[in-house]
């Protein structure tokens, strides 16, 4: 007991001085810290911060925004904000050791670019904004040098530069990163996705920088060298990234595929017209792209060709789909796109015609591949393949590989390889999402060497089960409902799989309203059609997903759809960008004008999105606004529609569904115990999630501590978990700061 007592000592101690919190301040409602206040530039991102409990003020009441990170602060920070850090073995600081060592060892084990793991004095140096995007850029697997880090930080929208130039100057690289800055860039990264260290590999210092645009007068001859474990570190002179001037922004999806002829990743360029003008959301522009080595593009409608297609943006945005070429060495590719037709756009674009390169790699890697197959609701199909570097599909692999998952149940563990397929299948159909992990169990001595990388590693995979709607059938649906579906042509990034189409037309059956209109948008606005459910459901498998975005065109279709009457009337509309919003001011007010109750669904990346003019929409019309950041989200944000149109209740959608809960695991080992989960904004402002068990003694519960990005967990020792043997499962529930239950979701403990 003594023992600890002592442990949680040290562990306070540690958030004491790593994550800087103060003692509950009492401020007023006016400025959280008495140094700065709302007008201050990074006020939400620190207000962001210390809710989050990832940045916290002093003592005295001060933030102290300008004071600098030390480098033993920053890798405690990060490693507390890993959603895969586990403060296990030989991750947790020892007696006698700096309060940080337990971390250095945790990132010297995925190899981060700091300087601090032999020489102590140096974990007390200020962190530079340069040091810390090569760090941020290796906890995404990139091995960067500083000048493609900074671009690379770019490129992931998480900076600016000080004077929106974006060049290798204008982000300050040599100036210490301070308090102030670290909770911005902490808030635009808990924004991207989810925040992971996959570390780096190899010894070669800037060994992915051919995964990055090229800035000028990098050194092309020579070596340089990772710097290692001494006082020493190399020389590092600026240099001037080279930036296209004509792009507002670029996103690369996966700089890096596996040569697999499988594996692919989206590129997405943000254009601006040849005198640096934004190109209205209405236009759909034709562009030629080409892969100069041949690799698959993916075009309109998800048609390919082997190495050219033509594209329309939407509006300033294309998107092209690539899919890596077969290949047992590693190879570098340059994708192009090239102005189609300068004519017929009304849109200056001829600085085009001389095409926008994007550089994208392709490694050749072994790999346990796992898919997954749905043939009904009772039966899905997983089967695992052993492939070689270079994509084939070893056929007479001698071995067996192991299933194991906290949410699912296998009608076979473990299973032996036949043809090279190891197939099992999974017993009950997974409502919401489940994940699922392989394990070659029983490895094939001739294949050993080629397969290092892959073996004796969990290898995992998402399985997205589709939840049905539901509806209390004893409410009144007197009233016309209409549905309007974005199908521009970035829909082919957001909703690969037509999601907003199957759960649109679940959704049209399951209300059964009187009178329905369909309508759906790319650069303009078409009518599906007007009449009963069934009739309006068959015309959605026309929306496609081409051309620009024009929000107000569909709008207006569907609401000239509309019956004159006084019947109450309800409009959907599912997007996943922005818009021009002139024309969307007047259709508010004739919404308003008409009783028009509007609710409006973002999908994707919020980057992507005009959120403040989706909440307008909706808030001026008594509607609501759902974010939706992946597609199997959408039914999600519908159920919670449904539930607020069929009995004019608000409840969240989590109410009724676990799939507020993504990757909900609870697992037991022969020292610990473990319980974590991811928790979807779609349930709210969630205060606090909890465990549950059920034993001979009553309910048991056991609080979840957050620890950034939606992300809670608790590790527990084994003899501190209460009648364990009793245990054969948990659930997981969730609470708002008023106490309220949101959501709720059992498993089996693993």
């Amino acid at each position: 007991m003594k023992k600890l007592k002592m442990q949680s000592i040290l562990l306070l101690m540690m958030t004491l001085l790593f994550f800087i919190p103060s003692i509950t301040l009492q401020v007023n409602a006016a400025n959280l810290y008495k140094d700065i206040n709302k007008d201050y530039w990074a006020y939400s991102s620190i207000v962001w911060a210390n809710k989050k409990g990832i940045m916290k003020g002093y003592p005295d009441g001060t933030f102290g925004p300008t004071k600098a990170i030390t480098e033993s602060q920053l890798v405690s920070v990060l490693s507390k904000f890993d959603t895969s850090y586990k403060a296990t073995g030989s991750y947790i600081t020892k007696p006698g050791e700096p309060t940080s060592a337990g971390y250095y060892r945790y990132f010297k084990s995925k190899n981060m670019p700091v300087n601090g793991y032999t020489n102590t004095k140096k974990r007390d140096k200020a962190v530079t904004r340069g040091q810390f995007a090569r760090i941020i850029a290796a906890a995404d697997g990139l091995n960067l040098t500083e000048p493609y880090a900074v671009q690379y930080f770019y490129s992931q929208n998480l900076s600016s530069g000080s004077s929106g130039k974006k060049t290798y100057e204008d982000f300050n690289p040599a100036k210490a990163l301070t308090r102030a800055d670290a909770t911005v860039f902490l808030n635009r990264l808990a924004n991207r996705r989810t925040f992971k260290i996959s570390g780096i590999s190899g010894t070669i210092f800037g060994s992915d920088n051919v995964a990055i645009d090229k800035p000028t007068d990098f050194p092309d001859t020579g070596t340089i060298v990772f710097p290692g474990p001494s006082d020493k570190e190399p020389d590092k002179k600026p240099v001037s990234p080279t930036y296209d001037s004509r792009l507002a922004d670029m996103d690369i999806q996966h700089p890096t595929l596996i040569a697999n002829g499988v594996d692919s990743s989206f590129i997405t360029l943000i254009l601006k017209d040849c005198y640096g003008n934004t190109i209205s959301y209405d236009k759909s522009i034709p562009f030629v792209v080409t892969s100069k080595l041949g690799a698959t593009i993916t075009g309109e409608q998800g048609g390919k060709w082997s190495s050219s297609t033509t594209l329309y943006t939407d509006g300033p945005d294309i998107s092209a789909q690539i899919t890596a070429l077969k290949s047992t060495k590693s190879l570098n590719d340059t994708i192009s796109f090239k102005i189609s037709d300068t004519n017929s756009t009304g849109v200056n674009m001829a600085c085009y015609k001389n095409p926008v390169s994007v550089k994208i790699s392709y490694d050749p890697q072994a790999e346990l591949r796992i898919e997954h197959e749905v043939f009904n609701k009772e039966s899905i199909s997983v089967k695992a393949s052993i492939v070689r570097p270079g994509g084939q599909i070893i056929t007479d692999y001698n071995g067996k590989v192991r299933f194991d998952s906290a949410q699912l149940s296998f009608s076979n563990n473990e299973v032996s390889f036949v043809n090279g397929v190891a197939r099992t299948s999974i017993k009950s159909y997974p409502w919401g999402d489940s994940s699922l992990s392989a394990k070659i169990s029983q490895g094939d001595a001739r294949y050993t060497s080629e397969l290092t990388s892959i073996l004796n590693k969990f290898h995992s995979h998402e399985i997205n089960g589709d939840r049905p709607l539901y509806a209390d059938y004893s409410c009144p649906r007197d009233f016309e409902v209409g549905f309007i579906i974005d199908s521009s042509g970035s829909m082919k990034r957001s909703d690969p799989s037509r999601l907003r189409v199957s759960k649109s037309q679940e959704l049209i059956s399951i209300l059964n309203a009187p009178t329905n209109v369909g309508a759906h948008f790319d650069s303009k606005g078409y009518l599906l059609g007007k009449g009963s459910p069934s009739f309006i459901s068959s015309t959605f498998n026309q929306v496609r997903q081409a051309g620009g975005t024009n929000i107000a065109d569909g709008l207006d279709k569907a609401f000239d759809s509309f019956s004159t009457n006084n019947t109450p009337k309800i409009a959907i509309l599912l997007t996943d960008g922005k818009s021009s919003t002139s024309k969307i001011v007047s259709l508010i007010q004739e919404a308003r004008d008409r009783n028009i109750t509007v609710y409006t669904i973002g999908l994707g990346d919020k980057k992507f999105l005009n959120e403040e003019l989706l909440e307008q929409i909706a808030n001026s019309t008594g509607g609501s606004y759902y974010h939706v950041a992946e597609s199997t989200d959408i039914a999600a944000a519908y159920q919670a529609i449904l539930d607020e149109i069929s009995c004019e209740t608000n409840i969240p959608s989590c109410s009724y569904y676990d799939q507020g809960f993504r990757s909900a695991t609870i697992k037991s080992t022969r020292t610990s115990f473990y319980m974590n989960t991811f928790i979807s904004e779609n349930c709210g402002e969630v205060a606090r999630v909890i465990v549950q068990f059920t034993s001979l003694d009553g309910k048991i519960d056991y609080e979840l501590i957050y620890r950034g990005q939606n992300y809670y967990a608790l590790e527990k020792e084994i003899h501190e978990i209460t009648d364990l043997t009793l245990f054969t499962e948990g659930t997981f529930i969730a609470y708002d700061a008023e106490g309220n239950k949101i959501g709720e979701k059992t498993v089996t403990i693993q």
